[in-house]
């Protein structure tokens, strides 16, 4: 068993040795050379190529029909009237509403011609008693010269009670005062208060 097991390690590598031989000695295989094939060459161009084709007639519309009717040119139309626009805000006071009467003895003169205008500046709108300021007083002040010193009245509104300031010295009493400015730039200031509500007032001495 023992020469029979050597016997076949010997044979296997003489056989390894023979195909290693084997493989050094061959040369390897290399694919031939392909010659180029020519392309294909293109088509000859037409022999009538250069030659153009003729203009043809532009092809004329078709006849209208003998049944057609063409319709009248209608009428203009008429514009609507505008309406009349929506009343925005609250509407004017009634007195603003009356005619306004023109004197007899204003018929000539600047006044006279002049009487046509309305007095347009903003009125203060109606309030309830059960508002506060519902009614602010309307007055105004009336000053003349006294001395050396101005006479100032509080003139319009109800039943007020009166305060005054002034730079200067001024002796008051109710809606009147004397007032002795000590510059002509100087201001007087009344604040008056009725049931309704409260007014302030204002006057400078160069104003009189």
């Amino acid at each position: 068993l023992a020469r029979l097991t050597r016997a076949v390690v010997l044979t296997a590598s003489l056989m390894a040795v023979a195909g290693c031989k084997s493989c050094h000695d061959d040369p390897p295989v290399v694919d031939p050379v392909v010659e180029p094939i020519d392309p294909v060459p293109p088509d000859p161009v037409p022999m009538d190529s250069a030659v153009l084709d003729p203009a043809l007639d532009p092809i004329p519309p078709d006849p209208l029909p003998p049944d057609i009717v063409v319709d009248p040119v209608p009428a203009p139309i008429e514009p609507k009237p505008p309406e009349e626009p929506i009343p925005m805000g609250d509407p004017p006071p009634p007195e603003l509403l009356k005619p306004v009467e023109k004197p007899a003895d204003d018929a000539e003169g600047e006044q006279g011609a002049l009487f046509h205008w309305r007095d347009t500046a903003p009125r203060r709108s109606p309030r309830t008693p059960d508002l506060p300021l519902y009614s602010p007083p309307d007055v105004t002040l009336v000053a003349q010269a006294e001395g050396d010193g101005l006479r100032v009245q509080v003139c319009g509104g109800p039943r007020l009670s009166v305060r005054w300031e002034a730079e200067g010295r001024v002796a008051s009493e109710g809606r009147e005062a004397l007032w002795h400015p000590l510059a002509d730039d100087e201001q007087l200031r009344v604040a008056v208060r009725s049931a309704g509500g409260v007014a302030v007032l204002s006057l400078r001495a160069n104003q009189v």
